[in-house]
């Protein structure tokens, strides 16, 4: 393993561009999306990381595609689902807010995405 970026508070929502030149993770805490830059042929980082967005939806082609609200507080992990990745799951964190019975919960938003799936893969000669 090896370090890629230091102070992040919950690093977390990790997803890749269609081409594979950018990766994206969020710091759930921060409330943002970073976007980096990756060699398509290795995925190596090959540039410092920078802020994209928040809590939107980004279409392939890098515009806004839709700004939701969500129900709660921190959204954390969203996810296209689906078979043709026309719905999106949305996680939410609960750590240091008051208890009640959105926080820490999950939401579906079922119809009006037109994701991409991500690929599957292998991490090759990984240790065991």
């Amino acid at each position: 393993m090896k370090r890629l970026f230091s102070g992040l508070a919950i690093p977390n929502s990790i997803c890749f561009s269609p081409d594979g030149s950018s990766g994206f993770f969020a710091d759930t805490r921060e409330g943002i999306i970073y976007r980096v830059p990756l060699d398509p042929q290795t995925g190596n980082v090959i540039g410092d990381h920078m802020i994209f967005h928040d809590s939107r939806v980004i279409a392939p082609s890098g515009r806004l595609f839709q700004s939701i609200r969500m129900p709660f507080t921190q959204p954390s992990c969203p996810a296209f689902v689906g078979e043709h990745a026309q719905g999106m799951l949305v996680t939410s964190a609960s750590i240091n807010l008051s208890a009640d019975d959105i926080q820490g919960n999950s939401a579906l938003y079922s119809n009006g995405f037109e994701g991409v799936l991500d690929p599957h893969f292998a991490i090759q000669d990984w240790p065991v």
